[in-house]
């Protein structure tokens, strides 16, 4: 069971979180990164898309995933804002946490169309990701 998490967004490297003794200039750089391109943006429930990355970060904190893993919950967020994605991101946070954050964009892309909420695009969208995983395994 997750401990309760607070409502409000927790800055990076507060103290007592596992960034703050991870890698808070990691989590800092991807948040600065995704706000700056979701500054407005809002989910299909009216919830602002950076807040949503917010709670999966602190999820994924609580849980003790590494800094990597709690620099996707932004950067998988952001990517749908970029041209580019993977170029982009590979460019400002290195290949591995680019194929991270894109591989889990997939995922949410998968469980989006599963709930049958996004919209045609993204169900095609989401319908060649399912079809790229299962070529990939």
């Amino acid at each position: 069971m997750l401990p309760d998490l607070p409502l409000e967004p927790v800055p990076p490297g507060t103290p007592g979180s596992r960034v703050a003794d991870a890698a808070p200039e990691l989590q800092t750089k991807a948040r600065a990164f995704a706000s700056a391109l979701l500054g407005g943006v809002e989910m299909e429930t009216g919830e602002p898309v950076l807040l949503h990355a917010d709670g999966a970060c602190r999820i994924l904190s609580a849980i003790g995933a590494d800094a990597q893993s709690q620099a996707a919950a932004y950067l998988s967020q952001a990517a749908t804002q970029l041209a580019k994605p993977e170029e982009q991101l590979t460019k400002a946070f290195g290949r591995e946490l680019a194929v991270l954050a894109m591989e889990s964009r997939k995922l949410v892309d998968v469980f989006r169309v599963a709930r049958g909420v996004s919209e045609q695009e993204t169900a095609q969208e989401g319908k060649a990701a399912i079809e790229d995983m299962w070529r990939r395994s």
